[in-house]
């Protein structure tokens, strides 16, 4: 029996053949997470309008979601890892962007006033409190990723800014009106 040193063989698969692989599964994650960001969303927006006072999941949700691709992307290759980590920051920016609008309309509609005034403040301080932790996972990626990430950086943040201070204006218009 023969040993064999670790390194000996060399790579078995060609550059551009891993490289190729590599591509197929950027775009099927790319797909995949998109599809599943929205599935989210639209889930967790089906409950902003109810009476029913539950916890939103939606930023755990999402960064679960993507967590699982930019953590396994590394042990591949650090390029690997770089790729997979802007390919999910650039669907957290469509997410948050899409996140941003339907907040916007959620506040704008004028059936939500309907809503029992403890209802309306709590879903608006749930939907604000998504803010920390994807902003926290957009900086993540954006550190990991390679320097073309800045502009899907930006775009959440703009777009976690928005939010924040929709949500901060509609909690202050609240309590102004409270203590008329």
């Amino acid at each position: 029996m023969v040993a064999l040193e670790n390194g000996e063989l060399g790579p078995l698969l060609s550059p551009g053949t891993l490289r190729g692989l590599e591509d197929e599964c950027v775009t099927d994650v790319k797909a995949q997470t998109r599809a599943a960001l929205l599935r989210v969303l639209q889930e967790d927006e089906e409950h902003w309008g109810s009476l029913e006072d539950r916890p939103s999941c939606l930023a755990q949700d999402v960064c679960e979601l993507l967590e699982e691709h930019t953590e396994r992307a590394p042990r591949i290759s650090q390029e690997f890892g770089e790729r997979m980590a802007h390919c999910c920051l650039g669907g957290l920016a469509e997410f948050l962007q899409s996140f941003q609008q339907r907040v916007e309309r959620f506040h704008e509609n004028p059936g939500i006033r309907e809503l029992l005034p403890d209802t309306y403040i709590s879903k608006t301080i749930a939907l604000v409190n998504c803010g920390p932790p994807l902003r926290a996972l957009a900086e993540r990626l954006a550190r990991v990723g390679p320097p073309e990430s800045e502009p899907a950086r930006e775009a959440s943040t703009s777009a976690l800014d928005r939010v924040t201070r929709l949500c901060h204006r509609v909690l202050a218009d609240l309590l102004f009106q409270e203590l008329q």
